[in-house]
């Protein structure tokens, strides 16, 4: 299975988080949920502004958190 990096929303304050699965974000907050954002494209975010790929690094010991 092929990974990408998603956009993730937490329903209820709006934070936002990148990762490779939604088991690799932080825990949300107050009782909210992370919903994947299906609108969104990396590539489009880069267009849009280039310093994005800066979020694209990924730690090795992170489990696909985006550092």
């Amino acid at each position: 299975m092929v990974h990408r990096v998603q956009k993730f929303v937490e329903v209820g304050s709006g934070r936002i988080g990148y990762a490779l699965t939604s088991a690799a974000l932080s825990e949300a907050s107050g009782g909210a949920t992370w919903k994947p954002d299906p609108a969104f494209s990396v590539a489009d975010a880069i267009l849009d502004d280039p310093e994005f790929v800066s979020v694209l690094r990924v730690r090795p010991e992170s489990s696909g958190r985006i550092a």
